[in-house]
């Protein structure tokens, strides 16, 4: 009998993943969110660039890029900290940020 469970354990194990190891869209198959009370507005936007931007747009952008890079980005934009002190914090050269 504890044979038997080794093996159903390896096998489950087998079909497991990480949850760091989820696509984007995979993880937003993970829930869903009711927007049942939410008002119908329009999504507000801005242009930057030339562009039309919005904040879903730029949420979709980030999650696009590595974690990495996900980091260096918002440090450098939300979090007004220069390229020499993400490369500081990060200890890597300033031309990799």
């Amino acid at each position: 009998m504890k044979i038997n469970a080794h093996k159903e354990i390896r096998k489950r194990q087998a079909h497991e993943i990480s949850f760091s190891d989820l696509t984007p869209k995979e993880e937003n198959e993970l829930y869903t969110c009711e927007d049942f009370f939410a008002e119908d507005k329009e999504e507000p936007t801005f242009f930057a660039g030339g562009k039309e931007l919005s904040a879903k747009l730029i949420a979709d952008a980030s999650h696009s890029l590595s974690e990495e890079k996900r980091r260096a980005v918002l440090l450098y934009y939300f979090f007004d900290m220069s390229d020499v002190e993400i490369a500081d914090l990060y200890q890597i050269p300033r031309s990799t940020v």
